[in-house]
């Protein structure tokens, strides 16, 4: 391996080396460099590498994107380090390879099928070697906005279909489904997770001005480790289905031209784990939306989603009415719409925190995070979340 410009891990080379054996390089340069991420992750480390050079006498270039384990758990971790990495391997490897499997066997049309990123198999354990998409123009949605809804439709659509897979695979392969999906719990240990729920919603008490409001919070969040679990490992239902687990903004890789969005595809499966699908939904809903865009647009896409799931199940000849039928789901929304007031103030200390704010819980354990309270957009989006439930009579 020539020309590499940072050391990397011993593994990593070697599954390199294996890429490169199997791609059919004559000769070869490597430009390897860790990225920064500024805290946003702190359970894989992550690099770009780019191999360039002839491959039977014809120039040829692979950009990878690379995510490693990190060897060392976080003491007194909410999370596993090693699960949640075992969880996404699971899902660009074995999952990857099945729904590319189902779809084509369905014959659905490319711009159709749910998508995930290229995947490059290597002995390597401690390693996730996937394609490099930002070389091909995709990107991330800036974190701090409020997506338009043209975004939020697209988003919503590949989370219908990724839903949609889950009942796919439990009528095509009823033992895979049974070992493989329906028994993937949840990657938390609620033991320790009752003092991260206390200081976040503490801090989302002291950050609302209104008396009233101030009360209700509190008064919802003695139960919100409960519901929290509840809704977590719900599985009494046939209706649950393989979740993502973390689909927000900035799991999406977006492909944009002339101002139109064209394509989204998920990415970082880690917190992948059986459960009710509208936790994913309302999940991506609040965490990427305000009260305005949510008073505009909720019903909406709640109305998409389902047509979506319904559209994608018919190249399966399954019908929703089967799995799902329309009244269960208009329940299952209504009886589920708390959990935008569950997870928003969980979710938002992260993904509102500016790059230099970023709680790092590999170093502080989440219990202990530090949240910018005077932060503008945390505020406000505490002050929607807390006025909705006041309306719908959640809180």
């Amino acid at each position: 391996m020539e020309n590499a410009t940072v050391g990397l891990p011993a593994h990593l080379v070697g599954g390199i080396n294996e890429i490169i054996q199997k791609e059919g390089f004559n000769s070869y340069a490597v430009d390897a460099r860790k990225v920064n991420t500024n805290g946003e992750s702190y359970m894989s480390d992550l690099f770009t590498i780019n191999i360039k050079g002839k491959a039977e006498e014809c120039n040829k270039q692979l950009n990878l994107f690379v995510k490693t384990m990190m060897v060392e758990e976080v003491e007194n971790a909410v999370v596993s380090v090693s699960d949640a990495f075992l969880a996404e391997t699971f899902a660009y490897d074995t999952l990857n390879k099945l729904f590319r499997k189902l779809q084509n066997d369905a014959n659905i049309p490319i711009e159709q099928r749910f998508e995930m990123i290229k995947v490059y198999e290597t002995s390597d354990p401690k390693s996730i070697i996937l394609e490099n998409m930002a070389i091909t123009g995709y990107k991330t949605y800036d974190r701090f906005k409020i997506i338009p809804v043209e975004l939020a439709e697209l988003c919503v659509k590949s989370l219908a279909k990724f839903h949609a897979l889950s009942f796919v695979i439990e009528k095509k392969d009823p033992e895979f489904y049974e070992k493989e999906i329906k028994h993937r719990k949840i990657n938390c240990d609620f033991d320790e997770y009752s003092g991260f729920i206390d200081h976040v919603f503490d801090n989302a008490v002291d950050v609302l001005s209104s008396e009233e409001a101030k009360n209700r919070l509190q008064n919802f969040s003695k139960t919100a480790l409960e519901r929290c679990k509840f809704l977590a490992e719900e599985k009494d239902t046939k209706m649950c289905v393989l979740n993502h687990g973390d689909f927000r903004i900035n799991n999406l890789l977006i492909q944009e031209q002339d101002d139109e969005f064209l394509k989204v595809i998920p990415i970082d499966y880690q917190q992948m784990a059986y459960g009710h699908p509208l936790k994913d939904f309302f999940y991506f809903i609040f965490g990427s939306t305000d009260q305005e865009f949510r008073n505009n647009n909720l019903h909406h896409l709640k109305d998409l989603y389902y047509n979506s799931l319904k559209h994608f199940l018919t190249y399966f000849n399954i019908r929703t009415e089967d799995v799902w039928p329309r009244d269960q789901f208009e329940k299952d929304f209504i009886e589920r719409l708390d959990y935008g007031m569950v997870v928003g103030p969980q979710i938002f200390p992260f993904i509102l925190a500016a790059e230099n704010e970023i709680p790092d819980i590999s170093k502080q354990g989440l219990a202990g995070i530090s949240i910018a309270k005077d932060n503008p957009i945390y505020r406000e989006r505490i002050k929607d979340l807390v006025e909705e439930a006041m309306k719908w009579g959640i809180i």
